[in-house]
């Protein structure tokens, strides 16, 4: 995405959009805006972004960018790997043990 097209999808952001926010090497949050100002900052949950898409006032690593396909790929393997611990696995059954041994095996 070139900068021009990266603004032209900044100023079209408009409430309940969905929107990535990239993290620097914390990974990606997906979000939908909240609110936008007059003066074009954008609000997704309790955090306000510049119009060029940066947060406001704190960590320059971080900001808003489109969802695509690999970060919804990325939100769904972190809810997934945080989800599944040992602890989680020894209750389940055989039966589901084995679905998903053929899932992760396909």
């Amino acid at each position: 995405m070139t900068l021009h097209n990266h603004k032209e999808w900044l100023d079209s952001l408009k409430v309940g959009d969905e929107v990535a926010i990239l993290e620097g090497s914390y990974g990606v949050t997906i979000a939908h805006v909240s609110s936008r100002t007059p003066t074009g900052w954008i609000r997704v949950g309790n955090e306000e972004f510049n119009s060029d898409g940066s947060i406001r006032g704190k960590d320059a690593h971080k900001g808003l960018y489109p969802v695509t396909e690999k970060h919804h790929r990325v939100v769904i393997l972190r809810r997934i790997h945080n989800a599944i611990d040992r602890r989680v696995l020894e209750k389940l059954s055989l039966d589901q043990l084995q679905r998903i041994s053929i899932i992760i095996n396909e």
